[in-house]
């Protein structure tokens, strides 16, 4: 059980990489036509593996390994476990309009998730990420390669869902009615 959260902390660290490998490529404009030309076709399936990811993380934390969420926690997961599920039927119905949903959902998951972290680094002062809860406190919980945390590990996961819905967005075309 000791390998649960270096798993998941590892993949974020990957994820880290990963996104500051994207936006760095972004800013040549030879690299842009091909991120889009592959991030496009494979954006929803990355957004299913993702949202997937965090959601049997999320469930694997406070099921096997008896973490109790904490309230900003709880409303983290209530805006990414429809995106599986939504992910899911968009792959198999070819939905060319998903992406609205995903692009509103993890929007407004990140914002909880950036609010639960700054909070937990303690940036935010005055407030618990319990707010009315006596469950257990994320600020208690140990940073992993100094930043990895739940919350950060939520924030990472929404901000990636949010970027990958634009390379989405412009695919739709592709798909046949």
């Amino acid at each position: 059980m000791k390998f649960i959260f270096p798993f998941f902390a590892n993949l974020t660290v990957l994820g880290t990489f990963c996104l500051l490998i994207l936006f760095g490529l972004l800013l040549f404009k030879q690299t842009r036509f091909f991120l889009k030309k592959i991030l496009s076709a494979l954006s929803l399936k990355l957004i299913f593996l993702i949202s997937l990811l965090a959601t049997f993380g999320s469930l694997i934390f406070s099921e096997v390994l008896r973490w109790n969420p904490c309230k900003l926690c709880w409303f983290q997961r209530i805006f990414m476990y429809p995106q599986v599920l939504i992910a899911a039927i968009a792959i198999s119905k070819k939905d060319k309009n998903a992406y609205v949903y995903h692009r509103f959902l993890s929007l407004f998951g990140f914002f909880i998730a950036l609010f639960h972290y700054l909070i937990q680094r303690q940036l935010i002062s005055g407030i618990d990420c319990n707010l009315v809860s006596s469950s257990s406190n994320c600020v208690k919980i140990n940073f992993y390669a100094g930043f990895v945390s739940i919350p950060f590990m939520s924030l990472l996961a929404f901000l990636l869902i949010f970027i990958l819905t634009f390379f989405y967005e412009n695919q739709k075309e592709n798909f046949k009615n």
